[in-house]
């Protein structure tokens, strides 16, 4: 009698039990488990300094990638502001847009600068920066800018690089006019071997005094640097104030354009001893 009243004590326990297990499971059942929203950030998915070259005619749009860390199921807009420490005005150096929407379902879009090419003349170079301002979403510290450094570009054509220049002009490193105009020519282009970016040349009457072909190098490796490198070497002048030796410049790089084919070069004059006499001494060498 005491193992069956027991029994029945045990199986009215395991009864009630599994119907408050039931229960309980019906009510988890029905409260539906709610996924939070992934938290989305707006960055640029690269934001190094970037080189857009303006090549003529028409400049091709520099395309920056922009990219939100989730999707979403409608569209979000993202807005742009636009600086430059060097002077590039909207409508006259570049168009771009003030937003752009990020369609519903996608993570990526493209944010399209392009470049207007009529103000860049020879030696004019703009930074601008580009910077996520506002809109649906939240930019992601620090990737949220990015900076375009802007020129114009033309192909290198040696042809055309050489021959006389017939206005060179001398100045000094205030950017006085000290001598000129006169004629120096550009001789003997060479492309040095195993390289499509860079080329020897002479260049004659450097100085108008007298001096040796001055050997250099041209080098546009770089598209968005071009170098022209001039070794130490002695000038051959003679003549009192006539310095006996040349280098380029240590602190200010010669360049050349080849989109309307003008060089300039920053030289350094030397006595005897390979002291500098003069530093910074431009010779500016256009047609």
């Amino acid at each position: 009698m005491k193992k069956l009243i027991n029994y029945s004590f045990m199986a009215l326990f395991l009864l009630v039990g599994a119907s408050s297990c039931t229960k309980n499971n019906l009510v988890v059942d029905k409260t539906p488990i709610v996924t939070p929203a992934p938290y989305a950030e707006m960055l640029f998915t690269s934001f190094t300094a970037k080189p857009y070259n303006l090549v003529p005619p028409t400049p091709t749009a520099y395309a920056i990638p922009i990219g939100v860390t989730s999707v979403a199921s409608v569209d979000r807009t993202v807005n742009f502001t636009y600086t430059s420490s060097t002077g590039a005005v909207a409508g006259t150096h570049y168009n771009a847009p003030a937003s752009i929407t990020i369609k519903a379902g996608q993570a990526i879009d493209t944010l399209k600068v392009t470049g207007i090419l009529a103000p860049y003349t020879t030696g004019r170079i703009d930074t601008l920066m580009v910077k996520i301002s506002s809109g649906a979403i939240p930019a992601f510290p620090g990737k949220d800018s990015i900076k375009l450094v802007i020129q114009r570009y033309c192909p290198v054509v040696l042809a055309a690089m050489g021959g006389a220049y017939n206005d060179t002009k001398e100045y000094n490193a205030a950017g006085a006019l000290q001598y000129g105009p006169y004629t120096v020519s550009c001789v003997n282009l060479v492309m040095v071997p195993g390289s499509t970016t860079r080329a020897t040349c002479k260049f004659t009457n450097l100085y108008d005094w007298g001096w040796n072909d001055i050997s250099a190098e041209l080098d546009w490796t770089n598209p968005s640097n071009f170098r022209v490198i001039i070794p130490q070497q002695p000038t051959g002048g003679v003549g009192a104030g006539n310095p006996p030796f040349v280098r380029g410049s240590t602190t200010k790089s010669s360049t050349f354009s080849s989109c309307d084919n003008s060089i300039t070069l920053y030289c350094d004059l030397l006595n005897s001893s390979g002291g500098v006499t003069t530093a910074n001494y431009e010779f500016r060498l256009r047609r």
